[in-house]
């Protein structure tokens, strides 16, 4: 049985920090691919059918965003996926503010991002300063929102293997969803990564690398 590493990097994660994970892999003899879930155009389509065999299992990493996609894969293919793996994973929704805010937004087209606080505006010029860029038209954001809905929904019938990596200077997002997810699916493991919080593995990517090494190592073997 071949494994296969599938990486799903986040919208805030520089690429060079999964390559670093990659070229570990690769030197394991492991094929890996790299697949950016969402981006300025929405959520990718990746055709999985077309790119695994009966002879493959898989193995799915994914940080922020792309945590949504290792949980969907898990889901989607119970058999093929043997362990998945969640970097600063947030399963929280919206709020009603944001998602109002956001509605309002999107009927304006503009682009913005991610951290906004609670104020109702009604006007473009006053409702841009309450986002952080990340690149996404509000558009997408609704669509991102509510895949992470979907997947929240579902958690409890993950059955693989699951590790949870956060930082200790994590959004507060973050660890409400770690303690959902531990209510939910109590064979998941966690563990805190010290000095970093959202940006983790932008951070320390040889650190990230061991984390996932570890677990990898056990999943593997069994």
């Amino acid at each position: 049985m071949r494994t296969k590493i599938w990486m799903f990097p986040g919208l805030n994660m520089k690429a060079e920090t999964f390559e670093h994970v990659q070229q570990y892999f690769m030197k394991q003899q492991l094929s890996t691919e790299m697949a950016a879930v969402f981006s300025s155009s929405g959520k990718a389509d990746i055709p999985y059918e077309l790119e695994g065999s009966e002879e493959e299992e898989w193995i799915c990493i994914g940080h922020g965003e792309g945590g949504l996609e290792a949980i969907h894969m898990a889901l989607q293919y119970p058999t093929k996926v043997k362990a998945i793996v969640t970097i600063s994973l947030n399963l929280q929704p919206y709020s009603v503010i944001q998602h109002s805010m956001l509605k309002i937004l999107a009927r304006k087209d503009v682009k913005i991002g991610g951290g906004l606080l609670p104020f109702e505006r009604s006007s473009k010029e006053e409702l841009m300063p309450y986002f952080n860029t990340l690149s996404l038209k509000p558009s997408k954001m609704l669509e991102l929102d509510a895949f992470r809905k979907e997947i929240s929904m579902k958690v409890r019938e993950v059955n693989q293997p699951w590790l949870f990596l956060y930082g200790d200077k994590e959004l507060p997002v973050i660890a409400k969803t770690l303690q959902q997810i531990k209510r939910q699916v109590p064979l998941i493991q966690s563990n805190q990564m010290p000095h970093c919080g959202h940006y983790l593995p932008l951070e320390d990517p040889k650190g990230l690398e061991k984390q996932i090494r570890t677990f990898l190592n056990q999943v593997l073997v069994s």
